[in-house]
């Protein structure tokens, strides 16, 4: 009996051995910091700075998606797979001017004041929408972005920061905007480097349609656009088919969806749902938190995840910049055309897409990214923002 007790106990011990193993090798991670080189090696990025210069429109906050997109960019600018031209903001999750100020706080935090950022758009096309009719004739949305800090308003940058619409843990020392509108920089740059300049989206469409309605040709000349916004059937909101981005402003979207670009694709909300943050993904970027980058995403994660988990934890935006850099990393992609309704009552703003060949005339097709590579999609955003360069 007593062999047998100490055999079973024995057994238990190797058992218990091999859960712990098994635990520890899922939450932790390596915390090499990888090199330029081992990057390179490790993922399969064909691009370079002299023939991909981008524009990274925004709505940026501190720290959110769209400030995971700026610093994946401004990684990739650093490491010469991209020509950052500059930053613009639009009004949409936050308002322009606010925008713009954070995304200068972000440049100076990781000591990229060298990236321009431009004030674009401040507004709807038509106006602000009277957003208590909105929520009769279409019902509740989880997500009002600058309509829920309205009676703030303001297009002037310092004043956006004075009253409290940036959320930045400090001020901006040795940077501003600079003295030319978003619409002219776009217009310019697109003709100074024509075929090479790639328009990435992370807000509404509006600062963009002004530019197309300036001056229709920069889509000849644009190499093209990827746009983050609308909603393919997944209900991450609380309606089917909406998507803040492209409801914000209907009309500007419809323009932007409308034209003859080169290269054209959404990365849909609907992808969303394959990489969200959790505890797992805080201590992956935790374990490689070696960069000023990388920083910036885990001090602000750390008040979460350090005591429990996220409410909201879609991430968005920075599947446009990865899916530029890493194809790879995106694990389905479909021909859609899409617009949006513009119509009023309880259709407004919502997504309408078809498969190629059953759309009405005048709608586009656009690459739809569907679904990522979760796993591919942190694990390459640990990597490059880990890097001090």
């Amino acid at each position: 009996m007593e062999v047998k007790k100490r055999i079973a106990a024995s057994l238990m011990a190797i058992i218990m051995m091999f859960l712990l193993s098994a635990c520890s090798a899922v939450t932790n991670h390596d915390s090499h910091v990888i090199t330029a080189e081992e990057f390179r090696e490790k993922w399969d990025i064909s691009r370079t700075a002299e023939h991909n210069k981008v524009i990274m429109d925004v709505d940026a906050m501190y720290v959110n998606d769209d400030a995971y997109a700026i610093l994946i960019a401004a990684q990739a600018d650093a490491l010469g797979y991209i020509d950052l031209l500059g930053i613009t903001s639009t009004t949409g999750n936050a308002f322009s001017s606010a925008s713009a100020y954070s995304a200068l706080y972000i440049l100076e935090a990781i000591g990229r004041t060298d990236i321009p950022v431009y004030l674009g758009a401040s507004m709807p096309r038509n106006g602000f929408v009277d957003i208590e009719k909105i929520k009769k004739e279409c019902g509740i949305f989880r997500w009002y972005g600058c309509y829920a800090s309205i009676d703030l308003y303001t297009e002037d940058v310092n004043e956006a920061y004075e009253r409290g619409l940036c959320k930045v843990p400090g001020t901006v020392k040795n940077s501003a905007v600079m003295d030319e509108s978003a619409v002219d920089f776009i217009i310019e740059q697109v003709h100074k480097y024509p075929g090479e300049v790639t328009l990435i989206t992370l807000s509404s469409l509006t600062t963009i349609s002004l530019a197309i309605e300036k001056d229709p040709t920069i889509v000849d000349d644009a190499a093209g656009i990827i746009i983050m916004g609308g909603d393919f059937g997944m209900r991450i909101d609380s309606g089917r088919d909406y998507e803040f981005n492209l409801w914000f402003d209907p009309e500007a979207s419809n323009i932007v969806l409308s034209a003859p670009w080169k290269e054209r694709v959404i990365a849909s909300s609907d992808a969303a749902e394959f990489c969200k943050r959790n505890k797992g993904v805080y201590e992956l970027l935790k374990s490689k938190n070696t960069s000023a980058v990388i920083g910036c995403i885990v001090d602000t994660l750390a008040p979460i995840y350090e005591v429990g988990e996220e409410d909201h934890p879609y991430c968005w935006d920075p599947m446009t910049i990865v899916y530029f850099l890493c194809p790879d990393v995106i694990t389905r992609i479909e021909p859609r055309a899409v617009c949006v309704d513009e119509r009023e009552g309880m259709t407004y703003g919502l997504t309408r897409d078809w498969f190629s060949g059953f759309q009405p005339d005048g709608v586009d097709i656009f690459d739809v990214i569907l679904e990522c590579d979760g796993t591919a999609f942190w694990e390459f955003i640990s990597d490059i923002c880990s890097m001090d360069i």
